[in-house]
């Protein structure tokens, strides 16, 4: 099936410094490096592992997704990124997308919105969870620019949402 879940490339000792560097890049949104990277023979799907357990390891295309940075998620997608990769928390690169922009981009390129992260959510339930969690932080307790903040929060994700279930409707 063409829209099925490809393995994320683990680097090896060898190719973690080439994985890192990848990581680094794509969240820069610098495309140059990704590219030479690319051409070196890095894969496109490769992700460094962790340092740390609080922190996020993505693939370049779960980065740029993340950050925003459309014209790299562009060439990764040429390039045959994967785009059901999942972090190393579990959370699949839509839930990770930034702008409904980014997300459209990755459901064009087979993203699977129903793909679970690693606590049974998928893609809709996920932001609902987020969304919920700025809805409810949003109490007398804060200060103003936190729940001007957390009121922002919530509309991003409800515009998420928004974004997959329009793509569903022109996609059934």
């Amino acid at each position: 099936e063409i829209n099925a879940p490809r393995p994320t490339l683990k680097p090896t000792r060898q190719t973690q410094s080439q994985a890192k560097a990848m990581e680094v890049a794509a969240m820069d949104g610098d495309l140059d490096t990704v590219k030479t990277l690319v051409a070196s023979g890095c894969p496109v799907d490769t992700m460094a592992v962790p340092k740390e357990s609080f922190e996020t390891s993505m693939t370049a295309l779960g980065w740029a997704a993340n950050r925003g940075h459309i014209d790299l998620l562009d060439y990764l997608i040429t390039q045959g990124a994967n785009p059901n990769a999942k972090s190393s928390r579990g959370d699949s690169l839509l839930m990770m997308a930034d702008t409904p922009e980014t997300i459209q981009r990755l459901l064009e390129a087979g993203a699977d919105p129903s793909l679970e992260n690693n606590s049974g959510m998928d893609t809709i339930a996920y932001y609902r969870d987020q969304a919920s969690y700025f809805e409810k932080s949003d109490d007398e307790d804060w200060e103003e620019s936190m729940k001007k903040f957390n009121i922002a929060s919530a509309k991003a994700y409800h515009d998420k949402i928004s974004a997959i279930e329009k793509w569903k409707t022109a996609n059934v």
